[in-house]
């Protein structure tokens, strides 16, 4: 039964006894919600409407006008170019370098074994890395390679590399990479509507896992140049092969639970881009034409009516045009003396500019779109003039956003052309690596890698030195191992093994004849004869 309250009638509900729940919700509406945003009187919200959309009902309708946008930006705004050159040149610098870090517990084999192993799977690797063969198109090594594959996403929403096998003479691996950019992952015909199962382009089973990307076998924008052959003609790939293998990598942020596509990391921002770029271009015509000394001559002489109209011509009296006097004034000269016709005179053209909060207010939009984008305003300016301490806590910031976005580069492209890379290396025989197709255990023992990119900079390199000696004086806290990954990019026991092999070649060196060789100490017996003689 609904329970009634039981309290006298209330005149501003008709005098009616209304159920409980009913009650409350009137009273709520009445007196405001319980935040302040859902309030519906709230007059400075009134004009914002909201939706209820999933992730791709959000995202999907928008996102390739976003991306044209982002674009437009990348080529056009120097601020836009160089913040994603920013986050690009500090996550990925020169390239993510693998070190094959194999288990050789599980596999069984000695520390000895086990080194030996992971630097011919290094070697290999670097030496298909190197190569331009590993891009199908030959235009990338595969450091350039993860630029690529970073710039895009951030630009464009994402991006795709699928696996191709492309034996060419001279290479010693058939394997290579596609890029394919995004606006080629597209819905076939046919396929679309609220029943299909493929997501601009993206085919997905019931849980929502990727099973198939279907991709236009041209850009869409290549009609611009007449190539129509393909146009509308698409092709699709599988995810992964029969065995679980990943043939096509999908590269994209996912923000949101079920997305399919990623989006520009420019979305929250285009807007300020765009009109920080005007206001920019503004306030540099502006000065340009302050730069200009322009001067204008102003005449006093009398004019008269021109047929009629009320249009007049300046120095005519009736039908008779009056010549000025002077000699006119057509250059500014150091020392020009000007002599001006009867009623002349001199103005100067003033345009108030330059604009003295030009500055402070550019730099508070920076700042604005350095939080969007991971970057704080010294680090996306390139401008460091405050103390040591606050330009080195800009930089510790950005290198949280750096490490993520270097975490996920590792994992969404590194780690899986490292394992197409030595699978194939495998079935060559380039590698032995017992169990490596048959027990996916073993397998995954084999893969172990850990990639390291170039360190973080450094304002004052002595201070951190000093840092990380104190760091390693506290039992556990860190290893030496640790600090050269982090301080040099390198690893601790590959400089182990050169430092060995220069101290070897030094010592090895012939004597200088040019420096003075050291006097040996004396011996004790020697003094005891000479003091006796």
């Amino acid at each position: 039964m609904t329970a009634y309250v039981d309290t006298p009638r209330d005149s501003r509900f008709g005098g009616l006894i209304l159920p409980e729940t009913t009650l409350a919700q009137m009273i709520r509406a009445e007196i405001g919600a319980s935040y302040e945003a859902t309030r519906p009187n709230n007059k400075n919200l009134m004009g914002w409407a909201t939706s209820m959309g999933s992730a791709d009902a959000d995202v999907l309708p928008h996102r390739d006008q976003i991306a044209y946008q982002a674009r437009d930006l990348d080529r056009n705004n120097p601020l836009a170019a160089g913040a994603l050159d920013t986050i690009v040149d500090n996550v990925v610098s020169v390239g993510l370098r693998p070190q094959s870090r194999i288990d050789a517990e599980v596999l069984g084999l000695t520390p000895e074994q086990a080194s030996a192993w992971q630097r011919q799977a290094e070697r290999i690797f670097f030496t298909w890395a190197d190569s331009k063969d590993s891009d199908v198109t030959r235009a990338q090594s595969f450091w350039e390679y993860q630029a690529l594959a970073l710039l895009n996403p951030l630009m464009s929403g994402d991006m795709f590399t699928i696996r191709r096998f492309k034996p060419r003479p001279g290479s010693i691996l058939g394997t290579c990479l596609q890029a394919v950019e995004a606006d080629r992952c597209a819905t076939p015909p046919g396929r679309e509507g609220p029943t299909s199962n493929v997501y601009s382009g993206v085919e997905c089973d019931s849980d929502g896992e990727a099973a198939r990307y279907h991709f236009l076998k041209d850009h869409p924008g290549s009609m611009i140049y007449a190539r129509i052959a393909n146009v509308g003609e698409y092709t699709s790939v599988p995810a992964v092969d029969g065995n679980g293998i990943p043939l096509c990598l999908h590269h994209y942020v996912r923000r949101r639970p079920d997305q399919k596509r990623g989006v520009s990391v420019f979305a929250p921002v285009i807007e300020t881009f765009k009109q920080l770029g005007r206001y920019s271009e503004a306030e540099l015509t502006a000065a340009v034409v302050s730069s200009m000394f322009a001067v204008f001559i102003k005449s006093q002489l009398p004019s008269g009516p021109l047929g009629g109209l009320a249009g007049t011509i300046p120095g005519q009296v009736g039908s008779m045009q009056v010549t000025p006097t002077g000699t006119g004034l057509t250059k500014l000269q150091s020392g020009m003396i000007a002599d001006l016709a009867p009623g002349e005179d001199i103005a100067f053209a003033n345009p108030m500019r330059a604009n003295s909060q030009f500055e402070s207010v550019v730099a508070a939009f920076y700042s604005q779109i350095g939080v969007c984008l991971g970057l704080p305003r010294e680090v996306l300016m390139k401008h460091f003039a405050a103390s040591y301490s606050a330009s080195r806590a800009a930089i510790l910031e950005a290198w949280k956003s750096f490490k993520r976005r270097r975490l996920w580069l590792t994992t969404s492209l590194c780690q899986p052309v490292w394992a197409w890379v030595i699978s194939e290396a495998v079935a060559r025989g380039m590698l032995k690596a017992p169990g490596f197709f048959e027990d996916p255990w073993k397998r995954a023992a084999w893969l172990g890698t850990t990639w390291r990119g170039a360190p973080m900079g450094q304002l004052d390199p002595l201070k951190e030195a000093k840092a990380a000696q104190e760091w390693l004086k506290i039992p556990g806290a860190t290893t030496i191992q640790d600090i050269a990954a982090e301080q040099t990019g390198t690893d601790y026991e590959d400089n182990l093994e050169q430092t060995r092999r220069e101290r070897e070649q030094i010592a090895a060196l012939p004597p200088d004849p040019l420096q003075p060789v050291a006097a040996s100490p004396a011996d004790p017996d020697d003094e005891d004869e000479g003091e006796q003689q």
